[in-house]
């Protein structure tokens, strides 16, 4: 690894570090990362630090050299008004888009330019404790103690922060007991904090079903997000999403029209599909 992107990466860490609030907060939200490591990188102390620990920071803090995700997008765009509006207000929306859309990293881009806005990805693998740790360790803070004494210090972190924000991204995967936890969460937080859940349209077919069944929990749900999905895409949506992608191609340094234009029509409008068509591009150059 040259070091100039090694440079690069410490300066990403650097204001990695500023948004937690400190090296131990921004160890406590990186994975494999000790604030010891830290300090030596943000200290120019590189010699002991191996390709394998710059490339895991790299990473977690955003710092990918060869794809970048155009924030100026119409996509990107809607996604920050909704997410600007819950944090502000401490409003509650439930974000659904296709997968591919854009949420995930549109959530990362705006948690990084903003104070107190915490991302969390959800899995299957969820229990109501391992969720509860997961929001700890996304807001910088010990995820450690009982499933009570985690969710008392979410409460005491999002009291003294100002205008925080809760981002839930793939809250489609959670198991139906970790779902229905929501509504406690929700509970506690309300007007405190503002909460946005991110997930495909199999969430809003889920809730319609489990309404519909009269399953616990759900007719809560769906109450506590307003009785409604929120749907990013307009409706003149193939146009809308052209442009983004040529956005994010030219973001790419792909300027040329027919490479644009073939991309587009191989994308099915799927960003990730973009994105592996931008690497197959440069390494079609590279050759």
């Amino acid at each position: 690894m040259t070091d100039a992107r090694k440079k690069q990466i410490a300066s990403a860490l650097g204001v990695f570090c500023q948004e937690c609030g400190s090296q131990n907060s921004a160890a406590n939200k990186l994975n494999g990362v000790s604030s010891a490591t830290i300090s030596q990188i943000l200290n120019g102390n590189w010699e002991n630090i191996a390709d394998g620990m710059w490339t895991r920071i790299a990473k977690q803090t955003g710092t990918n050299e060869q794809w970048v995700f155009a924030y100026d997008t119409e996509t990107a765009k809607r996604f920050r008004m909704y997410f600007g509006d819950a944090q502000r207000h401490s409003m509650v929306h439930a974000i659904v888009e296709r997968e591919g859309g854009g949420k995930t990293e549109s959530a990362k881009k705006y948690c990084a330019e903003n104070a107190n806005a915490w991302l969390i990805n959800c899995a299957e693998y969820f229990n109501r404790k391992v969720f509860l740790a997961h929001i700890l360790q996304a807001m910088g803070k010990d995820s450690s103690g009982s499933a009570a004494e985690m969710m008392d210090s979410i409460i005491y972190n999002v009291e003294g922060a100002d205008e925080p924000l809760l981002m839930f991204d793939e809250v489609d995967k959670l198991p139906d007991p970790v779902l229905s936890f929501f509504i406690t969460l929700y509970n506690k937080l309300e007007d405190k904090c503002g909460i946005v859940l991110m997930a495909t349209d199999h969430l809003a077919k889920r809730i319609e079903k489990g309404r519909k069944l009269n399953k616990r929990g759900y007719k809560e749900i769906f109450s506590r997000i307003g009785r409604r999905f929120v749907d990013i895409m307009p409706k003149n949506k193939e146009t809308f999403l052209k442009e983004d992608i040529s956005k994010i191609l030219r973001a790419n340094g792909i300027e040329n029209t027919l490479q644009i234009t073939e991309i587009t029509n191989l994308s099915d409008y799927d960003f990730r599909r973009v994105k592996k068509l931008v690497y197959a591009t440069k390494q079609k150059e590279a050759a």
